[in-house]
C-alpha cells in the first residue's frame, strides 16, 4: 500500500491548466461554427472538408460528430489556429470525462482514429457566446485546487485504469489484439473468403476471379415476413407510396452502419439459391477484418452434428493457432475476446446443415447462449427455410439480398456490370453476350440470369460455346454440366459413358443424402461406400477432380473425411436427374409429402426442366398438383396448386398454364361477389402465396393474362392495381398498362386519388409527361403542406432531379412554419430522391432514412420470472372476465410457453364474436408464439369450422384472423397429421 503514491505519480499527468483550456476550447468552438455553418475560412477547402466530416443537430443542444481525428486537424487549421492529432484527442478526453459534454458511440475506442460522438452543449446552439461563457465556467468549477491534487490523480488513475487511453494496457491489449487478427486472417484466408464461389469449377482452366474483381454490390431490403402481414390485402397492393419506401439500402451504407453501431447485432441475410447470399458475408468478413474486428467464418453444414461451442474450442481454435492442444487458459482467453463485442460469427447457409429444415433454427438459436452470445451474429438462409414457419430466430433483424435488376438504378444496369467485370480481357465477347441478352425472345432466360449463380454459369458457358443459349434454369445447368466435361477434357479425359456414368452416380449420391435426415449437403466416406457400389465408387475419384466434389473436412466423431458438391444446387440438379418418375414426388414418406416439404421444391423445379423426359410425364405430374384433394379444409390444395405454377417456369408447355395462371391472377386480385354487391378478396395466405407463385412462373403467360385480365374488368381500383403491376414488376413500359392508368387518371375523383396514380404512371412508363404534368400541378395548386411534401415526394421519384420536387422539400425543411412532424418525413422524402444534397453535408450526419437501426432491441429481463408465473396464474384462474383471463394469458405464454390453460383461455377468447381485428390478431400472435408442436393439432380440431367458413366466403375478421392461424398450423405440421386432427371428433 505504501508504494500507491510513487506508482500514481508514474502515471501520465492530466493537466487542466490554461493550456489544455485553450485547446479544448478551440476545438469546441471550431466543431460549434462549422455544425451552424459559421466557419469564415477558405470555402473551397471547407467544401472538401464537408464530405469528411458529418454533423447532425439532433436537437437545438446536441450535435453528433462523426469524423476521423485527421479531419478534425484539418478543421482546425481552417480557423487559424494548430493542433496535433494527439492534443485533438486530448481535448476530445477532457470533454468526455473532465466537462462531461461529450457521449462516445464508437464501438471499439482503442487504437481507433474514427470518431463517432454527441456533444451536449448547456445553451441552444445559435447562442455562441453564452455556450462559450459556460464553457470557462465550467472548467474553472470542476479544475482541482492543488490541495486536492493527489486525491484528484488517485480518481483519474482509477478512471485510466479502465480507460482506452491508459497506455500500458493499451499496449499489452495491442498485442493480444494484434495475434486474434493474425488468427481471424489467416483462417478466413485458408478458407478461401477473398475468392469468388464459381472458382473450384472453372480454376483449373485458368479462369478464376478475386471477389472484388467481379463483386456487383447488390442492394438489401429489409424483410417483410409473408407470416406477417396485418392486413388481408397483399403488400403488393398497398397505395404507391408504400411500395417506394420499402428501403433499398445500399450495401456500402449497411457495412457502415454495422462498423458504427455499439449494440450487438442479430442480423440475417435470406435469399434464393444461388442469389448471392454467401458472397454478401464474404464481404462483410472482408470489411470487418479491414476495421480490427475479429470475423469468424463458420460454413453450418461443417458442424455435422458438432455446436458452435464445440466447433470454436476445437477445430476452429486449433486450425488458427495451429496447436494440437488447446489449453484452458487460451480457452478462456477466447471466451473472454467475445465479451469485448468484437467478435462477428459469420454462420453460412443454415439451410445446409445436416439436420431436418424445421430443426435447423431452433437448433441454432439454442446454441447461441452463453459466452457465444456475446458475439455479435449475422447468418444466412435460403428464404423458403426461414419463412416456413415458427422461427425462434425471428427477433434477428433480417434482410433480402435483392437480384441483379430487382429494383430500379440510376447506374448502369447490374447485369451488363457484371458481364463487363467477367469478360474484362474479352471486352467483345462481352458486349456480344449482354446484346444477345436483351433480346425479346430472350425474356425467360433474363429472368434466370437475375441470380448471380445463374448469369456466372451462362458467362462461362458463353467463353466456351459462343452463341448458344439455354431456355431454362434446368437447361443452364445442363449444358453447364456438358461444357465443364469440355472443358477439362485435356487434363482429365472422360468418354461419353463414363460422364453419363458419373452423372448417374452423382444423382444416386445427391438424391439419397437429400433422403435422409442427418445427411443432406455434408456426406462422410462411409455413407459414400454404403450408397455406392463398388464400380460406383471408383469413378468417385473423377467427380473430385472434376470439381463436382471436393472435401470439405474430417468429421470430429469419426474422424472420416466429409465430402460435400461444390454448390447445393448442383447437388439438387444432380438429384432431380436420379428421380425417374414423377410419383416419387407424391409418396408417402414417414408421414411426410416431397411435394410439402421445402427441401424438395428446387429439386421438384429441376426434375421438371428436365430436356430427357417426355411431356407427358410432366403433364401428369402437374395435373396431378392441380388436381390435388386435401379433404381438410384446402391449405395444401392451395400449396400444391402454386407449386404447379412455379413448375411452369421450367415446363412452359403444360396444356392448362393458361388456366393456371388464371387461378392465381384471381386469387390475387379477389372477385365480385354478386349476392352480397360487392368485392371480395381472398384470406392474406392465399394471396401471399398465389402472389409469390405468379412472380416465379412463366412470366410471358402472366403479362398476356394480365392485359386480358385487366381489359375485362369494370372496377377501378382493380384495374389500377393490376396495371401498376403489369408495368412495374412484369413489362416495364407496357402499354396496357400505360393506356389504362392514363384513363384512370381522366376519371380520377379527387386530388389524392389523382396523385396516387400518376405516381403509378410515372413508374410504370419512366418520365412519362402526362404523370409530371399532373404532380407538378399539384405541388403547386395544393395548400396544405402534407399534400404538397407527398406531390413533390412523388414527383421526385418518377422525375430524379426534378428541380420542382427537390426544392419545395428543401422549403419545408428550412420554413419555421412547417410542422416538426412534416419535417422529419420531409428530411426522409429528400434523402432518397436526392441522397447527395448539400443540406444533408451541412445539417445532417447521415441521410435520415440511411440512419435505420440495424441492431436487436435489447428487451429488459424480466426481474423475477418465477414469482410472476405464480401471479399470472393465480390472477388467471379467479379472473371472471375473459378481457382480463386473454391479458394474462398472453403473458403466461411469454414467460411458460404451451401452458395449457393460457392456450385453452386464448381459443375460447377466439370464438367470442364481434370483437375488434386487432383483438384478433393479437391473441393470434400470442398464439402463434406460445404453441408447442404438440400443441397445434387441438387448434386445428378446435377452430377448422371458421377455414370452413372462410372457404363458403365468410370475410369477417374473427374469421380471417383465425383462418391465418390454421395456415400457420399447416406450415407447421405434416399434412398426415393435420388431415388427422382436422378429422379429429
Amino acid at each position: 500500500m505504501g508504494d500507491s503514491p510513487n506508482f500514481v505519480e508514474k502515471m501520465p499527468r492530466i493537466s487542466y491548466g490554461p493550456q489544455a483550456k485553450n485547446r479544448t476550447k478551440q476545438l469546441l468552438t471550431a466543431l460549434l461554427d462549422y455544425a451552424n455553418d459559421e466557419l469564415d475560412c477558405d470555402e473551397i477547402a471547407l467544401e472538401r472538408l464537408q464530405r469528411e466530416i458529418k454533423t447532425d443537430w439532433k436537437d437545438e443542444r446536441q450535435l453528433i460528430v462523426q469524423t476521423k481525428l485527421r479531419f478534425l486537424e484539418a478543421l482546425i487549421k481552417l480557423t487559424g489556429n494548430a493542433l496535433t492529432v494527439p492534443q485533438i484527442k486530448e481535448a476530445l478526453n477532457r470533454l468526455t470525462d473532465f466537462l462531461e459534454i461529450l457521449e462516445d458511440h464508437r464501438p471499439v475506442r482503442r487504437g481507433s482514429e474514427t470518431w463517432h460522438f454527441t456533444l451536449k452543449f448547456w445553451h441552444k446552439r445559435r447562442d455562441r457566446t453564452a455556450i462559450l461563457h459556460q464553457f470557462n465556467q465550467e472548467w474553472e468549477q470542476r479544475r482541482p485546487q492543488k490541495s486536492k491534487q493527489v486525491a484528484g490523480d488517485q480518481k483519474l488513475f482509477k478512471k485510466l485504469e479502465n480507460s482506452q487511453d491508459y497506455c500500458v494496457q493499451e499496449d499489452v491489449n495491442n498485442e493480444d489484439c494484434n495475434s486474434w487478427l493474425k488468427y481471424c486472417r489467416e483462417s478466413l484466408q485458408t478458407q478461401q473468403i477473398e475468392r469468388l464461389t464459381t472458382n473450384p469449377l472453372t480454376v483449373s482452366d485458368g479462369v478464376k476471379f478475386e471477389l472484388q474483381e467481379v463483386y456487383i454490390p447488390l442492394g438489401l431490403v429489409k424483410w417483410r415476413s409473408q407470416n406477417k402481414l396485418q392486413s388481408d390485402q397483399s403488400c403488393e397492393f398497398n397505395d404507391a407510396e408504400d411500395i417506394e419506401t420499402q428501403d433499398i439500402i445500399n450495401p456500402e451504407l449497411f457495412l457502415q452502419q454495422l462498423l458504427t453501431s455499439k449494440d450487438p447485432q442479430r442480423l440475417a441475410i435470406i435469399g434464393e439459391p444461388g442469389s448471392g447470399k454467401t458472397t454478401v458475408l464474404q464481404r462483410i468478413a472482408n470489411e470487418l477484418l479491414e476495421h480490427n474486428f475479429f470475423p469468424i467464418w463458420i460454413s453450418l453444414a461443417d458442424l455435422q452434428g458438432e455446436t458452435l461451442e464445440q466447433y470454436l474450442l476445437k477445430d476452429w481454435l486449433k486450425a488458427a493457432t495451429r496447436k494440437v492442444i488447446i489449453s484452458p487458459e487460451r480457452q478462456q482467453e477466447f471466451a473472454e475476446l467475445f465479451q469485448q463485442k468484437r467478435v462477428w460469427l459469420l454462420l453460412d447457409a443454415i439451410d445446409e446443415m445436416g439436420i431436418e429444415s424445421s430443426v435447423a433454427l431452433s437448433s441454432v438459436a439454442r446454441q447461441l447462449r452463453g459466452w457465444i452470445a456475446d458475439a455479435n451474429i449475422i447468418l444466412t438462409c435460403r428464404i423458403n427455410l426461414w419463412e416456413m414457419g415458427k422461427n425462434p430466430l425471428e427477433d434477428f433483424v433480417t434482410y433480402r439480398n435483392l437480384s441483379f435488376c430487382d429494383h430500379d438504378s440510376k447506374s448502369l444496369n447490374q447485369i451488363e456490370q457484371f458481364i463487363k467485370k467477367w469478360f474484362q480481357h474479352q471486352p467483345q465477347l462481352g458486349a456480344h453476350l449482354f446484346t444477345e441478352l436483351e433480346k425479346p425472345e430472350r425474356q425467360r432466360i433474363q429472368d434466370t440470369v437475375k441470380n448471380p449463380l445463374c448469369l456466372a454459369l451462362l458467362c462461362r458457358i458463353w467463353t466456351v460455346m459462343q452463341g448458344s443459349f439455354p431456355s431454362t434454369k434446368t437447361a443452364l445447368y445442363n449444358q453447364f454440366v456438358k461444357t465443364l466435361y469440355e472443358w477439362k477434357q485435356d487434363r482429365f479425359p472422360t468418354t461419353l459413358a463414363q460422364r453419363q456414368r458419373l452423372n448417374q452416380v452423382l444423382g444416386k449420391l445427391a438424391l439419397n443424402a437429400f433422403s435422409q435426415v442427418e445427411m443432406k449437403f455434408r456426406f462422410s466416406q462411409s455413407f459414400i461406400e454404403t450408397v455406392l457400389d463398388t464400380d460406383e465408387i471408383n469413378l468417385f475419384s473423377f467427380a473430385l477432380q472434376l470439381g463436382w466434389l471436393h472435401p470439405v473436412g474430417i468429421s470430429a466423431t469419426t474422424g472420416e473425411r466429409i465430402y460435400g458438391f461444390y454448390h447445393s444446387t448442383f447437388q439438387e440438379y444432380f438429384a432431380a436427374q436420379a428421380i425417374t418418375n414423377w410419383k416419387f414426388f407424391l409418396d408417402k414418406v414417414d408421414s411426410h409429402y416431397h411435394i410439402f416439404a421445402n427441401q424438395w421444391q428446387e429439386i421438384i423445379l429441376l426434375w421438371l426442366g428436365r430436356l430427357d423426359l417426355e411431356n407427358s410425364e410432366k403433364e401428369e405430374f402437374i395435373q396431378a398438383l392441380v388436381n390435388f384433394d386435401d379433404d381438410c379444409g384446402q391449405f395444401y390444395q392451395y400449396q400444391a396448386y402454386c407449386l404447379a405454377a412455379s413448375g411452369l417456369s421450367e415446363f412452359s408447355e403444360f396444356s392448362q398454364a393458361d388456366q393456371i395462371i388464371g387461378q392465381l391472377i384471381h386469387w390475387c386480385y379477389g372477385e365480385f361477389n354478386p349476392t352480397q354487391q360487392k368485392w371480395l378478396t381472398f384470406p392474406a395466405p392465399i394471396l401471399e402465396r398465389a402472389r409469390i407463385a405468379l412472380f416465379s412462373t412463366d412470366r410471358p403467360r402472366v403479362i398476356k393474362q394480365l392485359e386480358k385480365h385487366i381489359q375485362s374488368l369494370n372496377h377501378s381500383r382493380i384495374c389500377w392495381l393490376i396495371a401498376y403491376s403489369l408495368g412495374k414488376n412484369f413489362a416495364r413500359g407496357n402499354k396496357v398498362a400505360e393506356n389504362t392508368l392514363i384513363k384512370l387518371l381522366e376519371t380520377a375523383p379527387d386530388e389524392i386519388t389523382k396523385m396516387e396514380i400518376a405516381c403509378s404512371l410515372g413508374q410504370v412508363s419512366i418520365s412519362h409527361p402526362l404523370a409530371i404534368k399532373t404532380l407538378t400541378e399539384i405541388l403547386h395548386s395544393a395548400s396544405q403542406d402534407s399534400l404538397r411534401r407527398k406531390a413533390a415526394y412523388r414527383l421526385g421519384k418518377i422525375d430524379p432531379e426534378n428541380t420542382t420536387a427537390i426544392n419545395t422539400l428543401v422549403y419545408l425543411i428550412q420554413s419555421p412554419s412547417t410542422p416538426q412532424k412534416i419535417r422529419s418525413r420531409v428530411i426522409k422524402d429528400l434523402s432518397q430522391i436526392e441522397p447527395e444534397h448539400s443540406l444533408f453535408k451541412t445539417q445532417f450526419i447521415l441521410n435520415p432514412g440511411q440512419t435505420k437501426s440495424t441492431h436487436l432491441q435489447t428487451q429488459k429481463p424480466q426481474k423475477n420470472p418465477d414469482k410472476a408465473l405464480i401471479i399470472l396464474k393465480q390472477k388467471l384462474a379467479t379472473t371472471p372476465k375473459i378481457k382480463s383471463q386473454r391479458k394474462y394469458a398472453i403473458s403466461l405464454l411469454k414467460l411458460q410457453p404451451g401452458y395449457p390453460k393460457a392456450i385453452s383461455v386464448l381459443i375460447k377468447s377466439l370464438q367470442i364474436p364481434e370483437q375488434t381485428q386487432r383483438t384478433y390478431r393479437t391473441t393470434i400472435e400470442a398464439l402463434k408464439l406460445g404453441l408447442l408442436e404438440e400443441q397445434l393439432p387441438f387448434i386445428v380440431t378446435s377452430l377448422k369450422e371458421y377455414a370452413i367458413a372462410v372457404n363458403q366466403g365468410n370475410r369477417s375478421p374473427q374469421a380471417l384472423e383465425i383462418y391465418k392461424l390454421l395456415w400457420y398450423a399447416a406450415q407447421q405440421m405434416s399434412y398426415a397429421d393435420f388431415y388427422a386432427a382436422w378429422h379429429q371428433v
